[in-house]
């Protein structure tokens, strides 16, 4: 019996509500710049804990298992980032990146660039409010490959024989140094968790988990969040 009386109020509140909606002088437009403004201050509210921002570096990298070593190829690394506060020491953050990789040999001149399109999702702790270390994973898809060797384009031959897996999982290390809340210099070690080519290759090295390629990057950047 009390549920019904429970159901009976609540039907009347929300026919009350309804009929609100409906009087003549509230028109289907107020109505919905109404909902709008609802829907606005509950996203805001949402929102508010979370910081958004941009991350733009420069990669210094090579492919451990080629035969080769040393930090000879550069490229780019730039996206966006949300990230959100758990406590006063601890956050987390997700990206979304453009990722130029790859290696260079000098001895043979061969030139390995390859583009990835990288999610990395990082747990920060601040020991100071100045400073936070990190660390994660970022899962990858291979957008982008060539291979040069003395000026000749070799990629059809690479990915014929044993090309470059489409997916990838690296594991990074993470930096930051904030000169204010909103502004950090960030330093970032990368490195594959499994082996980037399809098959074992001659020279491949012992990595985390098996015998392959791997790549090593080491990333300097700035961050701007809200």
């Amino acid at each position: 019996m009390w549920r019904g009386k429970i159901i009976c109020v609540l039907d009347k509140k929300i026919g009350f509500f309804y009929v609100f909606l409906q009087k003549q002088y509230l028109t289907k437009m107020k109505r919905t710049t109404i909902l709008v403004i609802l829907l606005t201050l509950c996203m805001t509210a949402f929102s508010q804990n979370f910081k958004f921002g941009v991350r733009v570096a420069f990669n210094l990298c090579q492919i451990d298992g080629d035969a080769t070593g040393g930090y000879k190829k550069g490229g780019f690394n730039v996206g966006a980032l949300v990230s959100y506060p758990f406590s006063e020491q601890f956050s987390g953050q997700m990206e979304i990146n453009y990722a130029a990789l790859g290696a260079r040999n000098t001895v043979e001149e061969q030139i390995v660039n390859t583009g990835y399109i990288e999610v990395p999702l990082l747990l920060h702790f601040a020991p100071t409010s100045s400073l936070d270390f990190g660390v994660g994973v970022a899962p990858s898809v291979l957008v982008s490959h060539t291979t040069t060797e003395n000026g000749a384009n070799v990629t059809d031959i690479i990915e014929e024989l044993n090309g470059y897996r489409r997916f990838a999982m690296p594991g990074l290390i993470d930096a930051r140094f904030w000169f204010n809340p909103n502004i950090a210099f960030n330093v970032r070690f990368e490195y594959s968790l499994f082996n980037i080519r399809k098959d074992k290759i001659s020279g491949s090295t012992k990595g985390i988990f098996d015998y392959g390629q791997y790549h090593n990057v080491l990333s300097f950047g700035i961050i701007w969040r809200t």
